[in-house]
């Protein structure tokens, strides 16, 4: 009996040795020589809010607080037109710059309007925002979806494939 269950205990701690010890996932840093080549342009929000109580609950409310986000993407000076989605505590923001807008100025307009973004609604905890016209032409077609009536859960795929295509994540 106790050599059954000294047997038990010691192939116990073997497998939990073996499986419970993972190596630690660290970090991609600019400096390494591995990393990409560019950095995805997300724009977290600085002040790290607290996830709010209320989010819009229906179509309406979301495609109302969408138009809003929109409308400030808007007046970032640069931009001739934008399209927004609100989905959880998230926006993706589609830009459609003025012509003759250099990279390096398209990169500031970006932070801008993400920025005017995030202090329109308060409720956000991430924004993100693309000039990739693929990906605007997905949020506006998910801007016509909730326009239409539908939920915002239908869209989940596009949303994750607009979200990877800004990280720069290939699927």
């Amino acid at each position: 009996m106790k050599r059954t269950i000294a047997t038990f205990l010691t192939i116990t701690c073997f497998f939990l040795v073996i499986w419970g010890c993972t190596p630690a996932r660290k970090p991609i840093m600019p400096d390494n020589k591995l990393a990409p080549k560019t950095l995805p342009q997300v724009f977290p929000d600085p002040l790290e809010r607290p996830i709010p109580d209320r989010l819009p609950a229906g179509p309406a409310e979301l495609h109302r607080t969408a138009i809003r986000l929109a409308e400030a993407a808007e007046s970032t000076r640069g931009v001739a037109r934008a399209a927004a989605v609100f989905s959880n505590t998230t926006a993706y923001v589609g830009l459609k710059l003025d012509p003759g807008i250099t990279p390096e100025r398209s990169g500031e307009i970006k932070r801008e309007a993400a920025d005017r973004v995030r202090r329109a609604d308060g409720r956000l905890a991430r924004v993100y925002v693309t000039t990739d016209p693929e990906s605007m032409a997905q949020i506006q077609k998910v801007v016509k979806g909730l326009e239409q009536g539908k939920t915002i859960e239908i869209f989940a795929p596009e949303l994750a494939e607009i979200e990877n295509r800004i990280l720069g994540i290939r699927q």
